[in-house]
């Protein structure tokens, strides 16, 4: 019984969860889509969804989703794939939209999600090593992981899909030097850094993570019921020179360029 009542209990979490996702996607049902902003924003939605949608290949034995996308070899067409897919979701899911509610689509959408699995087209043993025989890992780890088409399949709350059971498990990645522990009330995760990896990176413009310094220094990151502890106050915030896990120098550092990574120690 306590069993069960576990089971129910992470369900409506990942139900509520699912929602607040969505709404974050497509703006849920409170705004107005006369407003100069919003109409701007689902005409791009629209526009984007439509050029995708003509690519999409329909075909019964079809053995890639998109013209533009037909090399699984190529790391990169399975993200190009996935993401493609929640463009065509994001549009049948926002009010406004030409798209909004289309029922042929959304079944186009959910049977492309399912080919994909039933056709191997992701993976994880493909993103073993730092590229390995996959092109580029980022599409594998991060990019194009499972949830993402579970996400875009859950944005049409079909309930052939559903969420991942509850695993209790250690998992050391040695090639990104990191060790997550995961048990029923809590997760963690430790972030180190050797010859194999950087220690820490800026990516994009004006720069991301400018105060990353120290995040593969043993940083440890715990998460648990307090769902806050990482929302959108945590990073402008956070002491970036004493973060958890972490023994370091004390010295005042410099900003972080823009595209920057710090090798480490050899």
């Amino acid at each position: 019984m306590f069993s069960s009542i576990l089971t129910e209990s992470a369900a409506d979490e990942f139900d509520l969860l699912k929602d607040k996702w969505l709404e974050m996607l497509n703006g849920g049902n409170g705004f107005n889509i006369s407003d100069t902003d919003f109409a701007a924003k689902i005409k791009q939605i629209q526009s984007d969804a439509n050029t995708k949608h003509s690519r999409l290949n329909l075909a019964a034995d079809r053995t890639y989703i998109f013209s533009n996308h037909k090399d699984p070899s190529v790391s990169s067409n399975v993200t190009g794939t996935h993401q493609s897919l929640k463009s065509l979701a994001l549009a049948v899911s926002t009010k406004g939209c030409s798209q909004y509610g289309n029922t042929v689509w959304k079944t186009e959408i959910i049977e492309a999600l399912k080919r994909l699995i039933t056709n191997n087209w992701y993976n994880s043993t493909k993103s073993q090593g730092k590229q390995g025989n996959c092109n580029n890992w980022w599409d594998w780890e991060i990019a194009t992981t499972l949830y993402d088409a579970l996400k875009a399949g859950q944005i049409m709350n079909d309930s052939t899909i559903t969420g991942r059971e509850y695993i209790e498990k250690y998992k050391q990645f040695n090639s990104m030097d990191r060790a997550y522990l995961l048990r029923q009330t809590y997760g963690l995760g430790i972030s180190m850094f050797s010859t194999r990896i950087e220690n820490y990176e800026s990516v994009g413009s004006p720069g991301n993570n400018r105060k990353g310094w120290h995040q593969g220094d043993g940083w440890m990151k715990l998460a648990n019921a307090d769902k806050t502890q990482f929302t959108d106050n945590y990073w402008p915030t956070v002491d970036s020179y004493r973060l958890p896990g972490t023994t370091v120098e004390q010295k005042t550092l410099n900003m972080i360029g823009i595209n920057f990574w710090k090798d480490a120690e050899k």
